[in-house]
């Protein structure tokens, strides 16, 4: 009874109260700012653009996951936003007067401009090391990678293509000089 009512009921009732919410005039018909691209490969020096839906109002946002809507933390848009390194896609949020339109939020959506992979090295492998005890070896293995460059390379959203599965993380970075292991063979 009660996996039937999750399965079916519920995930089709958020839309209904929504309706009902707009049918009675208790939801505000502001729609959020919109973007000119949601995250993925960028040129340096890519401009993200914000685009307002409403017929007036100022956009504020934040890069950093704070809630735009506590202006402290917030910045007016005013122009374009530069993309000169990975981050993810502002928090956004519109308001025209004193009310405010439902927050767009994004943070999937994480932008890559290019950077400099040629002083990243492998520096060590372990790899099918023996068992420890009841662990077997393959819970060791690891790959070592180190930055030999002179800039901290961004790693987030960086993957092996062949005989390795792993991902880095969204915000890994690697500083120069240093090395980073991942147990991804």
């Amino acid at each position: 009874m009660i996996s039937n009512v999750v399965a079916t009921w519920f995930p089709t009732r958020s839309s209904v109260v929504l309706e009902q919410l707009k049918g009675d005039g208790l939801y505000l018909a502001l729609g959020a700012p919109g973007f000119s691209q949601l995250g993925g490969s960028v040129p340096a020096g890519y401009n993200l653009e914000m685009s307002h839906t409403n017929s007036s109002g100022v956009i504020y946002f934040t890069t950093d996951g704070s809630d735009p809507r506590w202006l402290a933390a917030a910045s007016r848009h005013r122009r374009k936003l530069t993309q000169d390194h990975d981050h993810q896609l502002p928090d956004a949020g519109a308001r025209p007067c004193a009310d405010w339109h439902q927050l767009e939020r994004h943070p999937q959506y994480i932008f890559y401009p290019p950077q400099d992979l040629s002083r990243l090295l492998v520096t060590e492998i372990m790899y099918h090391p023996p068992a420890g005890g009841l662990i077997d070896g393959d819970e060791f293995e690891f790959l070592e990678l180190k930055n030999a460059g002179t800039n901290t390379l961004t790693l987030g959203g960086l993957h092996f293509t062949s005989g390795i599965t792993f991902t880095f993380t969204n915000g890994t970075t690697l500083p120069p000089g240093n090395s980073s292991c991942s147990s991804a063979m």
